[in-house]
């Protein structure tokens, strides 16, 4: 099963008024281009975070806890 989650973010109306007109303009939906970028920002920048935290883990593994 599939689970999803919401995610509330605060722009400004023209900005987001913007963005919707021009999703719809390109006929997608603003959810799926926000969903796509990150998606592709999870894939570039993601390994710094997954790194961090194999770091954290090896620490943790490495004290005995």
């Amino acid at each position: 099963m599939r689970e999803e989650v919401g995610l509330r973010i605060r722009v400004t109306e023209a900005l987001r008024r913007d963005f919707v007109q021009t999703c719809k303009s390109r006929d997608t939906t603003a959810a799926q281009v926000l969903r796509a970028f990150m998606r592709s920002y999870v894939d570039e920048h993601g390994g710094v975070a997954r790194q961090g935290q194999l770091y954290l883990d090896s620490r943790i593994n490495s004290s005995g806890r």
